[in-house]
């Protein structure tokens, strides 16, 4: 189960992240607010799966963030146009 995918949105904020994780049967396995610290995320995240894609919000700043995502944990993530992003993604 642990390499099952999992599905995260990320709303993000300055000081805080909203983070929606889901499965592939669209079961909602967290949704909470965090920190805006990747490892802070990732510590919400990853007892649910190595496998994880991310949408997040395309705005100021979410470049870096996502970067880290990548880089530090190798997850799959797509930014998001925001005013489709709630529509669209899952």
């Amino acid at each position: 189960m642990f390499n099952l995918p999992v599905f995260v949105g990320i709303d993000y904020h300055t000081n805080t992240i909203q983070v929606c994780v889901m499965d592939a049967q669209r079961k909602i396995l967290a949704n909470q607010s965090e920190p805006n610290d990747p490892e802070a995320i990732f510590r919400l995240v990853a007892p649910f799966s190595n496998n994880v894609f991310v949408a997040i919000e395309a705005s100021t700043g979410v470049a870096n963030f996502a970067e880290k995502l990548i880089t530090q944990y190798h997850w799959h993530v797509e930014l998001a146009h925001p005013g489709y992003a709630g529509m669209t993604i899952f």
